[in-house]
C-alpha cells in the first residue's frame, strides 16, 4: 500500500497523499473498534469492587474534575491501597482511549482537509474520493457510537489518572485532553453534530448526489428490465466486458444506505435540500439496523424519531407539522415496505444468480468478460444476507420486533447457496479470468488509455501528475509483455501501485488548486475507474472475491444462522435442503473476523467454528439418513403393504368367510386422487434425500480453521450406524423381543431399496456398508447368551459353555471380520467399551429360549414334518408358526445368511451337548440292566422286569425329546438355508453340492475332507446323518473304549423307554403327522446320536472306517427289534397304556424315515396286520371327532391341514 512510482516521485501537493491516509486510517479504525468492542464485553473487576463503590460514585459525580478534597472522599484509603492493581487492570483500556483520541484528531483533520480542498463533492464527479471520504466519515461515526456503548468509559479514564497520581505521584499527561474529549460522548450524535457542523454542506452535497445511483440500484424491477445481471440480455455483446458505470455503483449500494442515514443524522440541516427527505425515506425503506461493530447494532428509527422530535433551527424546524407528517407516514409504512422491497430484490437476485450458475457451468469461458456481473451479484447477495440477520430481533417502526417470518427467510438460504456456488466457480477458473484481463488490460485498455492520456498530458498540470500518468501506461503495458513467468509475476505485483498512483493523481485533479479540473479529464477518470476494477481481476482477484462474497460477519449472528440451518433441512417440497452445506462453508472464513493483532481471538473463533462445523455436517448426514429411512418406512413399505400379496390374501380370506370388505384396494389404487398422498409423500421424501445427498457430494472437502472435513466420510459412518440400528430395530421393534422374520425381511428390503439410492448421488459403496453391518451384527459374537430377551414374555438367559468349539469360533469370527471388509481392531475396541452384543446373539438366544419355554417345558406346540414347522395348538397365545415355520425361517436365512445360521447352530449344539450329558448319565445308571436286556430281550418276563425297573426313564424320554426338538429345528433351519442359497446363489450351491457328492459320507475323521464337509454343511447341503457340528460338540463324551461300549447301549435304552409314563401323553395327530408331546422327535434323536457317536473316533470301538455305515444300521435295527418286542408285551398287558396306537405309529414312522432300516426288519419283529389296523383305528377315530365336534382342537387342526 506504500508503493511508489518507479523512478519518479509523488506529486508535491498534499492532496496526493489522501489515498495513503485514507487506507491507514481505515486500518486504524478497525483496530480501535476491535479494542472498544472487547472493552464493551470486558468484566473489569475494579469497577465492581464494593470496597471502593462510594469513591467511584464521587469521582463520577465530579468528572472531568477530580474531587476537591480527594483524601476526604469516602473509601479513599481502599482506593489508594489498590491503586497499583487498578493501574495494571485499566492501563490497556486507558491506552485504547488515548489511541482513540489520536484517531479522532487525524481522521477529523483529514475529513476537514478533504471537504475544504476537494472542488466538487458530488459522487458522479469523483466517486473514488467521495467513497473514501464517506467511508471514513461513517467509520468516525461508528467509532463514537461504539464508545457510548462502553460501560463507565468516563470512570475508566478518571480512575486510571487518579491511580497514577496516587501510586506514582505523577499526573497522566493525556488526561486533560482526553477527559475533555470523552465528557460529551454519552450523547454521541449531539457530539458528532457539533463536530461536523462546519462540513455539513459538503456532506449534504454528497448525499443529494446519491439520488440517481440509489434509485437505480435499489429498484429490482428496473434492474431486471435493463438486464443488469443478465448475461443473455444483450447477446451481441456477450463476449464484451461490462463497462456500464452502474455496475461499479452497485458494488457500493449497501454503503450508500449507511452514508445517507449517518449523514442526515449527523448533518440534519441538510434535510432542507430538495429531495433530501425522499432520499432518507428510500434509505430507511432499505433497512434501519446499521452495524456498529460485529453484533452491536445502531437502530436508525430511534435516532430519526428523536431527530424529528427535537431538532429545531431558524432554517429548519423538523418538529413542525409537514415534517411530523413525513415521519408518521414513514413509521406506518416502513415495515411493510422493507418486507416488499427486500422480498422482491431477493427473489430477483436468486433468479439471476441461478441463471449465472447454470450458464457458467455450461460455458465457463463466459466468466472472462462477465466476471464483473458475477462480482456485482455476489456483492448484492452478501448485502442481502447480512441485512437479513442484522435485522432479525431488532425493533423497527412502532417498536415492533422483526422476526424471520417478516423478512423472507426462505430466499436467504438460496442466496447463500448460489453465492457459494458462484464464488467456487470464480476460484476454480481464476487463472482463466486473470489471463483474460491481462490480455484485455494490456491490449484494448492500454490502447484507449494511451490515446486519452496523450490528450490529457497536453493540459496544464503538476509535473508529478504527468509522471504518474506516464508510469501507469508503462505498468499496464508491462502486465502483458513480460518475457518470462518470473518477470510476469513482478509486473503483476506492480498493478497495486498502478491503482494507488491513480488515486494520487485523482486527488490532485479534484483539488481546488488544480490547474486542470476533474471535469476536463472526465474520459480519463472514467476509464481509470474501470481499469482499477479490471486490474484487480489480474493481481488481486482472491482478495477482491473475499470482499464481495465473504459472509464472515454471520459469525456474530450464529444463533439465527443455526435456526435457518435447521429450517432449511426440514423444509419439504423445495430445493432448500441442498442449501445446507453452503451454510456450513461459511464457517471457513469466520476466523477472519478476528483482528490480526488479536491472535487469541482468532484461535477461539476458529476452535468454536470447528465444533459447529462438526455438528452441522453430522446433522446434515443424519438428516439424509433419516430421510432415507423415512422413505423406506413411510413410503415404500407402506405402499407395499397396502398393495402386496399379504394384503391380497387378507382380502381373499375376508371374502371366503362371507364377509364384506371395508375397502377395496385394486391395482392402480395409488393413482386415484384420494390416494395420491402416499405417492406424493414418497416423492417428497425421495427429493429431500436426493438434495441432501447431492449437497454432501458437491461440497467436497470443507476447511474450517485448521481442520479439513470430509462430509462423505460423515455420511458413510452415519449410514453404517443407521443401517446397523435399523437392522436391530427390524428384529427388536420393542427393544427386547423378536419380530417375525418375514416382517423383518420386508422392512429390511424396503430400507435397503431406499438405501441403494444413495449410490445415485454419492460415490459410496452401499453394498460394502450393508455387508459390513450384517457381518458385524450377525457373526462377530461377543459372549453368546449375554442378552436377556423379554418377548413374547420375559425369557430365561441361556449361557452355554462353548468348550472345545471356542477356539474354532474365535478363528472363524476373525475370518468373517476380514471378509466383511471391517477393521477387526475396531470390533475389539467396541467390545472393550462394553458395546451391546451382536444382533445374532439376541436372535439365537431368543429362539432357543422360545423353544425351551414354549415347546419343551410347555405343551401345545407340535413339530410337524408335514407342515415343515412348529405349529401351535388353536387357542394358544403363543404362535410358534410366526417364528419357526419353514417360510419364516427362509426369511430369516435371507437376512442372516450362512454365517448367522452357523452362529445359531452352534448355540443349539451347545444346548444339545448339555442334554446329551443327561443321556449319558441315564446310560451310566442303567448300564448293567441294559446289558442284560440286550441278552434277554426275547424273554418276556425277564425283559419286562428289566425295562420296568430301569431308573429315570421319564427324565430320559423328556431329555431325548428335547434333543429331538432342537435337532428338528436345526433341520428346518438348514433346509431353509439350502432353499435360500439355491435361489440366491444357485451356482455356488450347486458347485458345493456336486463336490460333496464326489466322495462317500462318514469320512469326517479324514482331515482331507474336513473343509469340504464343513463347507457343504454351512451351505445347507444334506451330508447325511454324520452331523459335523454335532460331532464336534459331543466328542468329549467318547474319549475311550469303555465309553464307546456305553454308547452302544443307546438303542436298548430307547427301547426300554417305551415303558415310560410320558408315552401316556403321546397322542398321534393325523393332521400334523406328529405326537402331542413331540415324542416323535425321539426317532430323530436316536438316529442322530447313533450316527454321530459312531463317527466320533470309531477306532475306540474297534470299528474300521468303512464299517461305520453298517454299524449304524445294526444299532438302529437292534432298536427296532427291542422296541417291537416291548410294544408287543405292553399290548398283551391286562391294562395296556393309553395311546398304545400312537406308540405303534411311532415305531412305523421311525422305520419309514430311516435310511438304514427297511420295512422287512420291522415286519420280522412286528406283525403288519396290527400296524395296519392301528392306522385305520386312529384315522377313523380322529375323523369322527372332527365331524362330531367333540374335539374342536382336532377339528381345527384337520381343517388346517
Amino acid at each position: 500500500r506504500g508503493a511508489q512510482v518507479s523512478g519518479t516521485c509523488a506529486p508535491s501537493t498534499t492532496m496526493a497523499k489522501y489515498a495513503e491516509r485514507l487506507l491507514v486510517l481505515e486500518e486504524v479504525a478497525a483496530g480501535t473498534k476491535t479494542r472498544l468492542f472487547h472493552l464493551c464485553r470486558a468484566n473489569i473487576q475494579c469497577l465492581n469492587d464494593n470496597r471502593t463503590d462510594r469513591f467511584r460514585k464521587e469521582v463520577a459525580r465530579t468528572f472531568p474534575e477530580f474531587p476537591e478534597f480527594l483524601e476526604k472522599a469516602p473509601q479513599y484509603s481502599a482506593f489508594r491501597d489498590n491503586a497499583k492493581n487498578i493501574i495494571e487492570e485499566l492501563k490497556p483500556h486507558y491506552r485504547t482511549f488515548v489511541d482513540l483520541l489520536q484517531f479522532k484528531e487525524e481522521a477529523f483533520a483529514l475529513l476537514k482537509d478533504m471537504s475544504q480542498n476537494i472542488m466538487n463533492m458530488k459522487y458522479g464527479e469523483c466517486p473514488d474520493l467521495v467513497h473514501g471520504f464517506m467511508n471514513l466519515f461513517c467509520e468516525y461515526a461508528r467509532t463514537h457510537l461504539l464508545v457510548a456503548r462502553c460501560p463507565d468509559f468516563q470512570l475508566i479514564v478518571s480512575l486510571y489518572a487518579l491511580a497514577m497520581q496516587e501510586a506514582q505521584r505523577t499526573n497522566e499527561e493525556n488526561y486533560n485532553k482526553l477527559s475533555t474529549y470523552v465528557k460529551d460522548l454519552h450523547t454521541p450524535l449531539e457530539f458528532l453534530r457539533s463536530e461536523f457542523q462546519s462540513m455539513s454542506s459538503r456532506i449534504g452535497e454528497v448525499l443529494v448526489s446519491l439520488q440517481n445511483p440509489l434509485l437505480k440500484g435499489s429498484d429490482p424491477t428496473r434492474l431486471q428490465k435493463e438486464g443488469v445481471l443478465s448475461v443473455l440480455e444483450k447477446l451481441d455483446e456477450i463476449d464484451h466486458p461490462v463497462q456500464e458505470p452502474l455496475m461499479l455503483d452497485l458494488f457500493h449500494l449497501g454503503d450508500f444506505m449507511e452514508w445517507i442515514v449517518y449523514g442526515f443524522l449527523i448533518c440534519p440541516a441538510e434535510l432542507i435540500r430538495d429531495s433530501a427527505t425522499e432520499i432518507l425515506r428510500c434509505a430507511l425503506y432499505d433497512g434501519f439496523a446499521l452495524p456498529i461493530m460485529r453484533d452491536i447494532m445502531f437502530n436508525a428509527y430511534d435516532a430519526v424519531h428523536e431527530l424529528f422530535s427535537t431538532y429545531k433551527t431558524p432554517e429548519l424546524d423538523l418538529t413542525r407539522k409537514p415534517h411530523k407528517q413525513f415521519f408518521k407516514e414513514l413509521v406506518q409504512s416502513t415495515n411493510q415496505e422493507i418486507y416488499r422491497r427486500r422480498l422482491q430484490r431477493r427473489k430477483y437476485l436468486a433468479m439471476e444468480m441461478r441463471n449465472l450458475v447454470n450458464f457458467i457451468n455450461d460455458s465457463p469461458g463466459i466468466l472472462g468478460p462477465k466476471v464483473q456481473v458475477v462480482f456485482v451479484a455476489l456483492s448484492m447477495a452478501r448485502r442481502e444476507v447480512l441485512h437479513y440477520f442484522e435485522h432479525i430481533g431488532q425493533k423497527g417502526a412502532q417498536k415492533r420486533t422483526l422476526y424471520a417470518t417478516d423478512y423472507s427467510s426462505e430466499v436467504v438460504s438460496e442466496l447463500i447457496y448460489y453465492a457459494d456456488k458462484l464464488a467456487r466457480l470464480v476460484t476454480q477458473y481464476r487463472g482463466v479470468i486473470s489471463a483474460y484481463y491481462v490480455e484485455y488490460c494490456s491490449g484494448l485498455h492500454h490502447e484507449n488509455l494511451a490515446h486519452i492520456t496523450e490528450k490529457v498530458l497536453k493540459m496544464p498540470m503538476d509535473q508529478g501528475v504527468q509522471r504518474i500518468l506516464r508510469a501507469n501506461l508503462e505498468l499496464l503495458a508491462a502486465a502483458g509483455t513480460a518475457a518470462s513467468d518470473a518477470a510476469a509475476d513482478a509486473s503483476v505485483r506492480k498493478l497495486d501501485a498502478f491503482r494507488l498512483n491513480w488515486y494520487r493523481a485523482l486527488a490532485s485533479f479534484c483539488s481546488a488548486n488544480s490547474a486542470t479540473a476533474i471535469h476536463k479529464v472526465r474520459d480519463l477518470a472514467d476509464i481509470m475507474r474501470l481499469l482499477c476494477v479490471h486490474t484487480r481481476f489480474v493481481d488481486d482477484i482472491d482478495r477482491f472475491l473475499d470482499e464481495v462474497s465473504s459472509m464472515r460477519e454471520l459469525w456474530w449472528h450464529m444463533q439465527e444462522v443455526q435456526k435457518m440451518f435447521t429450517q432449511v433441512i426440514q423444509i419439504r417440497g423445495g430445493d432448500h435442503p441442498s442449501h445446507c452445506m453452503a451454510i456450513v462453508r461459511i464457517l471457513n472464513v469466520v476466523s477472519d473476523n478476528a483482528h490480526p493483532f488479536v491472535a487469541s481471538e482468532r484461535e477461539f473463533i476458529g476452535r468454536k467454528a470447528v465444533q459447529i462445523a462438526n455438528q452441522y455436517i453430522e446433522h446434515v448426514a443424519k438428516s439424509a439418513s433419516s430421510a432415507i429411512e423415512s422413505l423406506a418406512t413411510s413410503g415404500y413399505l407402506a405402499l407395499a403393504e397396502s398393495t402386496g400379496p399379504v394384503e391380497a390374501a387378507r382380502r381373499h380370506a375376508v371374502v371366503a368367510r362371507g364377509q364384506e370388505l371395508s375397502e377395496s384396494i385394486m391395482p392402480g389404487f395409488e393413482s386415484l386422487p384420494r390416494n395420491r398422498a402416499a405417492v406424493e409423500n414418497i416423492r417428497l421424501l425421495s427429493k429431500t434425500a436426493s438434495l441432501l445427498l447431492t449437497a454432501i457430494t458437491e461440497s467436497g472437502s470443507i476447511i474450517v480453521y485448521d481442520c479439513e472435513f470430509a462430509p462423505l466420510e460423515f455420511l458413510h459412518d452415519i449410514l453404517f450406524n443407521a443401517t446397523r440400528d435399523f437392522v436391530r430395530r427390524c428384529f427388536m421393534p420393542d427393544g427386547g423381543g423378536l419380530a417375525r422374520p418375514s416382517q423383518a425381511h420386508a422392512w429390511l428390503s424396503a430400507y435397503l431399496t431406499s438405501l441403494k439410492t444413495v449410490e445415485f448421488y454419492c460415490p459410496l459403496d452401499v453394498d460394502a456398508i450393508v455387508r459390513r453391518v450384517l457381518m458385524t451384527a450377525l457373526y462377530n459374537r461377543i459372549v453368546p447368551g449375554s442378552l436377556s430377551p423379554s418377548a413374547p414374555e420375559e425369557l430365561d438367559d441361556v449361557s452355554p459353555d462353548k468348550g472345545t468349539a471356542a477356539d474354532i469360533e474365535a478363528a472363524e469370527a476373525a475370518k468373517a471380520a476380514a471378509a466383511a471388509g471391517g477393521d477387526g481392531d475396531d470390533d475389539a475396541r467396541a467390545a472393550d467399551r462394553g458395546s451391546e452384543p451382536p444382533l445374532i446373539a439376541h436372535i439365537s438366544n431368543w429362539l432357543i429360549n422360545f423353544i425351551k419355554r414354549y415347546i419343551i417345558e410347555a405343551q401345545g406346540v407340535y413339530f410337524s414334518t408335514l407342515r415343515k414347522g412348529f405349529i401351535s395348538r388353536p387357542g394358544n397365545k403363543i404362535r410358534a408358526e410366526e417364528y419357526l415355520d419353514i417360510m419364516e425361517l427362509r426369511a430369516l436365512c435371507q437376512i442372516i445368511g450362512p454365517y448367522g445360521v452357523k452362529a445359531i447352530d452352534r448355540d443349539v449344539c451347545d444346548i444339545i451337548r448339555g442334554y446329551v450329558r443327561g443321556i449319558r448319565e441315564s446310560l451310566v445308571v442303567n448300564r448293567d440292566p441294559l446289558m442284560r436286556f440286550t441278552e434277554a430281550y426275547t424273554d418276556d418276563s425277564a425283559a419286562a422286569k428289566i425295562a420296568t425297573t430301569a431308573e429315570g426313564l421319564d427324565g430320559f424320554v423328556r431329555t431325548a425329546a428335547a434333543i429331538g426338538v432342537f435337532l428338528s429345528f436345526r433341520s428346518l433351519l438348514h433346509e431353509a438355508l439350502a432353499h435360500v442359497l439355491s435361489e440366491r446363489l444357485p451356482l455356488v450351491h450347486e458347485c458345493v453340492q456336486t463336490a460333496n457328492e464326489q466322495y462317500p459320507q462318514y469320512v469326517m475323521f479324514d482331515p482331507a475332507f474336513v473343509s469340504a464337509d464343513m463347507l457343504a454343511y454351512d451351505c445347507g447341503v444334506d451330508i447325511g446323518d454324520a452331523d459335523p457340528m454335532l460331532r464336534l460338540y459331543i466328542t468329549e463324551y467318547k474319549t475311550n473304549a469303555d465309553e464307546a461300549d456305553l454308547w452302544g447301549l443307546l438303542p436298548a435304552l430307547f427301547a426300554c423307554s417305551m415303558y415310560s409314563k410320558v408315552w401316556a401323553e403321546s397322542e398321534y395327530r393325523v393332521s400334523l403327522d406328529a405326537h402331542a408331546n413331540n415324542i416323535h422327535t425321539l426317532a430323530t434323536t436316536l438316529q442322530a446320536l447313533v450316527a454321530a457317536f459312531e463317527c466320533v473316533r470309531p477306532e475306540l470301538g474297534g470299528v474300521a472306517h468303512e464299517q461305520i455305515s453298517s454299524r449304524i444300521r445294526l444299532q438302529l435295527e437292534a432298536f427296532v427289534r427291542y422296541a417291537s418286542m416291548n410294544l408287543l408285551r405292553l399290548r398283551q398287558q391286562p391294562q395296556p397304556p393309553q395311546h398304545m396306537a400312537s406308540m405303534f405309529i411311532f415305531l412305523d414312522k421311525f422305520v419309514q424315515n430311516s435310511k438304514y432300516v427297511s420295512m422287512d426288519v420291522l415286519e420280522r419283529s412286528f406283525p403288519y396286520a396290527i400296524m395296519r389296523s392301528t392306522y385305520v383305528h386312529v384315522f377313523d377315530q380322529q375323523r369322527r371327532r372332527s365331524k362330531g365336534g367333540e374335539d374342536a382342537e382336532m377339528g381345527e387342526l384337520d381343517g388346517g391341514s
